[in-house]
């Protein structure tokens, strides 16, 4: 059975007299176009450049990118905080994160590498949680 996802009013980005925190001139000074390029392993050193940005109050006033520069990007548009942003991307990878001999057991059960039924529920969750 499937478990059922419910975004809850506090998983929604954190709005302070109507505005989304990078909108606050006091914690944004700096704003800068992000192209993110793909590549699964680029997230983490995404995450980290994000805090820093952040540290240095400097954000983004558009953003784009390919394959997992995407999903950071959708992040990033969707107002989540950096912390918000690093704790996704450490579950992204914790949900793929497999060895060899059970990849390669799921390979032979389901035809794919990852189990796909985690992989699904992670999806679903943000999906949820950026259409909201």
């Amino acid at each position: 059975m499937e478990p059922s996802v419910t975004p809850t009013l506090s998983d929604a980005p954190k709005v302070a007299y109507g505005l989304l925190w990078y909108q606050d001139p006091t914690k944004v000074q700096h704003h800068f176009y992000g192209v993110f390029e793909g590549g699964g392993v680029k997230c983490i050193a995404y995450a980290g450049a994000l805090l820093a940005m952040r540290e240095r109050k400097c954000w983004f006033s558009a953003v784009a990118g390919s394959s997992a520069g995407a999903i950071t990007a959708a992040l990033i548009a969707a107002g989540l905080e950096p912390e918000e942003i690093a704790t996704e991307t450490e579950d992204a990878i914790k949900t793929v994160r497999s060895g060899f001999w059970p990849g390669l057991g799921n390979l032979r059960a389901t035809g794919g590498f990852f189990d796909s039924k985690k992989l699904c529920c992670n999806s679903l969750e943000m999906s949820c949680f950026l259409t909201q």
